[in-house]
């Protein structure tokens, strides 16, 4: 008996898969993605009417674009005490999450959450480019391959989508790049297969964006363009489209 959609997400502008076939990104235009509980079931243009049965649920994407969902490769949780720890630590990765984070790396033993899949951290292939580096950078960083953190000893912060701002818009970095350093290169980094592209059977951990392409979620700062969060599957973050 053939699968059918859990969840399923309809009449999206674009879906960005970081994927890429023949050295060509693969790129869906007016498409539909489906999950089956935690795994995507099928990315596709056209009729999506034979994943359909009584408990589906249903999006409208009108309007909205698909990514996949942003991976930290250096978190450090902030110091605090021991007695208010536990919350700290829950509006910590509360606040990474609605900024679109739902990976992170840590030295830590912290367990993974609903919202959270926590990993060990590691010598990593690629470089990482740290916050206080991006908004003091008075010259075009010019690697084609790195990963974006928010780690710094100066500040803390749980938002890298504003730093990848930093770098369209101060450095006029490419769009899909910037992409790429937030998902599939630190998911190739850490050495998890699972996460960080959009494809049949890979975990659904999705970021539903408005607007009609990429560029409208690096070109104003702060503007934080994200609707909708699914983990594994389930919408945590928020309850309906915008």
């Amino acid at each position: 008996m053939k699968k059918k959609a859990t969840l399923l997400i309809t009449n999206l502008e674009k879906i960005y898969t970081m994927q890429t076939i023949k050295q060509k990104d693969v790129i869906y235009s007016h498409a539909y993605l489906a999950m089956h509980h935690d795994v995507i079931l099928e990315i596709g243009e056209g009729s999506y009417t034979h994943l359909l049965d009584k408990d589906t649920r249903i999006l409208e994407g009108r309007s909205h674009f698909a990514i996949p969902a942003f991976i930290e490769t250096d978190a450090a949780y902030p110091v605090c005490d021991e007695w208010n720890k536990t919350r700290k630590l829950q509006e910590y990765r509360m606040q990474y999450m609605q900024h679109g984070v739902l990976t992170m790396a840590m030295d830590s033993h912290e367990q993974s959450f609903l919202e959270m899949d926590i990993v060990p951290k590691q010598a990593l292939t690629y470089p990482i480019l740290y916050g206080n580096a991006i908004i003091k950078a008075s010259t075009k960083y010019t690697k084609k391959r790195f990963c974006i953190s928010t780690r710094d000893n100066h500040f803390i912060m749980q938002d890298p989508l504003l730093l990848a701002q930093l770098l369209y818009i101060k450095q006029g970095m490419d769009a899909l790049l910037l992409l790429k350093a937030l998902t599939c290169y630190p998911a190739k980094a850490l050495r998890l297969p699972h996460v960080g592209v959009l494809k049949k059977g890979k975990q659904a951990d999705i970021l539903i964006c408005h607007g009609n392409s990429l560029s409208h979620l690096f070109q104003g700062l702060y503007e934080n363009h994200i609707t909708q969060i699914v983990k594994k599957g389930v919408r945590i973050y928020p309850n309906l489209l915008i």
